[in-house]
């Protein structure tokens, strides 16, 4: 998925999107991801900054397609 998210056809969203990375086996990140429902990897969440909820989640894979979009 590095891969995919480093490709000059996503440029035009830069700025607009955040990209994290949380390894699930590390224990520190434990809280995140039981507050934003993260049960599996790769998994793709949309959180609304203000208020932190989860607006949309994709657990899975993505292809360039899927991930233009997502949600």
């Amino acid at each position: 998925m590095r891969d995919l998210f480093q490709r000059s056809d996503l440029a035009r969203y830069a700025g607009q999107f955040v990209w994290l990375e949380l390894n699930y086996d590390e224990p520190r990140n434990t809280t995140f991801f039981t507050k934003y429902g993260v049960r599996a990897t790769p998994t793709f969440v949309m959180i609304d900054p203000g208020h932190e909820d989860v607006l949309e989640l994709k657990t899975g894979a993505m292809s360039l397609l899927e991930v233009t979009q997502f949600p």
